[in-house]
């Protein structure tokens, strides 16, 4: 399963890396929500982890342009 981890606070991003990659999951990291979307366009993702509050494009606009798009409307958020 790849993970997809979305958050402007490095030590976040390495945090939750660290502990999923432990429970044996792939993971894809992302500092922004435009960089998600270019992570979803480069690999297939199973699951977001989205920080909220983000430059760029934050959480909410993340959900909303993943629940509005016919590939990726059915990735658990």
């Amino acid at each position: 399963m790849n993970i997809l981890v979305v958050d402007d606070v490095s030590e976040n991003v390495t945090l939750l890396k660290v502990l999923l990659e432990g429970g044996g999951y792939s993971v894809s990291t992302a500092r922004n929500g435009r960089e998600a979307l270019w992570e979803l366009e480069k690999e297939p993702i199973d699951c977001i982890v989205s920080d909220v509050l983000m430059p760029v494009m934050d959480g909410f606009q993340l959900c909303r342009a993943c629940k509005t798009s016919n590939k990726w409307y059915n990735i658990p958020f």
